[in-house]
């Protein structure tokens, strides 16, 4: 006989879930309606665990029945209902008791579609952080690597300067000196020296000075952009009149410098771009009547620092090739001061400060280096 407590409001037949009531045992006493049309028969009076599957549900179904019993809170647990051998979805339910009664209100949690949708998109964003999360790993193992890496050539290019600077200047100061001592052997000797011997006295001084600015160059592209230089507020108009003054450019050489900001980085880094950019100008002008132009433009987070000169100029199949070690394209007026490493020195300081540089130019009509230079040295850049 259906007792009171196990008559269902009539508002629950409009419940998109399953309700149903239970005696203490666990048979159904009552149902809403909706355990009958998803299973296509009558539930009142069998065993709830009859209609949950054998082998995922039924054993689940009886620890949540007797925790109910013993605790007498409400259980929740995911069952799946089973209709002549088919499988319906898994669904979670609730099991509350009855304390009044003694019997218990199961009640099933209907899918929301718009949370269905919810936890669809996070599981996919959780899959995409984990992810993402192994790449971070993999890609912070792979940076040590190259840190480590980059560690061990610094120390290796720290001895090369080195090796370089002890070792290779010392036979180049005694050749030096062999060479002074024989031109004051041939001033006092009776019969005069011929003008070859004299010559050739010239050509190993001017070669031993080559030597030395070779050594000097490569030390300085060795070491450049890792001294921990300060950063300053640098005006660059002035910094760029004392380099003119600095170089005491001849005659032929008309040196313009336009409006320049005020910037704040390291001083010695861009005090060299800037004076090897105008150097290298005069220098492949060739003695020849140059004009250079230094100018400046704003480039968001850089300065966009020009160097320009009507010179003979760059063809395009070498605007590569410039930057690399040891290369030179004519000859200057001094063979001995130039080395081909002033460009290479220009790249490399302006990338150790998240810059670039390049250059615009074909043969017989100029050129035009652009150096990028942050306007912040230290600040975070982009764009590079």
């Amino acid at each position: 006989m259906t007792t009171a407590a196990s008559v269902l409001p009539p508002c629950l037949d409009a419940f998109p879930g399953v309700v149903l009531i239970l005696s203490g045992e666990g048979m159904v006493t009552a149902s809403n309606g909706r355990a009958e049309r998803e299973l296509g028969g009558p539930v009142a009076g069998r065993a709830f665990g009859e209609l949950v599957d054998a082998d995922s549900s039924r054993e689940k179904w009886r620890r949540m029945l007797a925790r109910a019993r013993d605790t007498e809170a409400a259980v929740s647990a995911e069952l799946i209902l089973t209709s002549d051998g088919e499988l319906l979805d898994p669904r979670p339910f609730t099991l509350l008791p009855d304390r009044c009664t003694g019997e218990f209100w199961l009640v099933e949690h209907p899918r929301d579609a718009r949370l269905d949708l919810l936890r669809d998109e996070a599981t996919g964003v959780n899959s995409e952080l984990a992810n993402t999360q192994r790449t971070l790993v993999k890609e912070q193992r792979r940076l040590r690597r190259a840190l480590a890496e980059l560690e061990r050539s610094n120390h290796a290019l720290d001895e090369f300067a080195h090796a370089i600077s002890h070792d290779l200047k010392a036979p180049l100061r005694a050749i030096g000196n062999y060479a002074t001592w024989l031109r004051e052997d041939l001033a006092g000797a009776e019969s005069p020296a011929s003008p070859a011997s004299h010559a050739h006295l010239q050509r190993l001084d001017e070669q031993v000075r080559r030597m030395r600015a070779l050594i000097d160059g490569a030390i300085a592209y060795a070491r450049a952009g890792r001294a921990d230089a300060g950063a300053e507020d640098v005006d660059v108009g002035a910094l760029a009149r004392d380099i003119v003054a600095l170089l005491d450019p001849p005659a032929s050489a008309d040196i313009r410098l336009l409006d320049l900001p005020t910037i704040r980085s390291p001083r010695a880094p861009l005090q060299q771009v800037l004076q090897n950019l105008v150097d290298n100008a005069i220098k492949h002008a060739g003695g020849r009547p140059v004009r250079v132009t230094v100018d400046a433009e704003d480039a968001g987070e850089f300065v966009a620092l020009r160097v320009a000169d009507d010179g003979p100029g760059i063809p395009e199949a070498q605007h590569e090739r410039i930057w690399g070690l040891f290369n030179t394209l004519q000859p200057s007026a001094d063979p001995s001061t130039s080395t081909g490493i002033g460009l290479a020195l220009v790249r490399r300081l302006a990338e150790a400060q998240g810059g670039r540089a390049s250059v615009a130019s074909e043969a017989g009509h100029g050129a035009t280096f652009t150096v990028l230079w942050p306007k912040r040295s230290g600040e975070p850049t982009h764009g590079n």
